[in-house]
């Protein structure tokens, strides 16, 4: 019986080293490899322009941090709105788990002809950038149920990424 197991085990050997032999195997794990570091790469790159944060801005660095992404979500805020420390806290956490997408934010008192370009009236204001272009806007917290206390996880925060793609 042990031979007969000791057998079996070299025939799983050859087996295996024929598997491992295989050109349509070997072309697979070359192919996955290189997506991997071709990931890797492109995370490094995009860390490297700020994604996975939050972060603040000043209005001259404003126009090349939404040219400088393809996407990118910029938080118009006033520091002493209590509404906006709430969207930042939701944001924060946002950036990491979107990052393919650049979060900033920007206080508007502090960027007047930004506030007036985009014609911001109502703060916190989220406008999405696609390609340095606005292509959609959260404005206050109406689209967030209009209470202090959304979840992160509200349909409209959570298709942002969605939205934004």
């Amino acid at each position: 019986m042990r031979k007969h197991q000791a057998s079996g085990s070299f025939n799983e050997e050859v087996d295996l080293d024929e598997l491992m032999m295989d050109p349509e195997l070997e072309k697979l794990h070359a192919d996955r490899i290189a997506a991997l570091k071709k990931d890797a790469e492109k995370r490094q790159k995009l860390t490297m322009q700020g994604h996975g944060e939050y972060r603040e801005i000043t209005e001259g660095d404003f126009l090349s941090e939404v040219t400088g992404s393809e996407k990118v979500i910029c938080h118009f805020y006033h520091r002493e709105f209590y509404r906006c420390k709430i969207m930042d806290k939701h944001l924060k956490s946002l950036a990491l788990r979107h990052f393919t997408t650049k979060f900033v934010k920007l206080d508007a008192e502090n960027a007047p002809f930004f506030v007036a370009k985009l014609a911001i009236k109502t703060l916190p204001c989220l406008i999405m950038f696609r390609k340095g272009v606005a292509t959609d806007r959260v404005v206050g917290f109406q689209d967030l149920g209009g209470k202090d206390d959304f979840s992160t996880r509200t349909p409209r925060d959570s298709s942002i990424e969605e939205r934004n793609n």
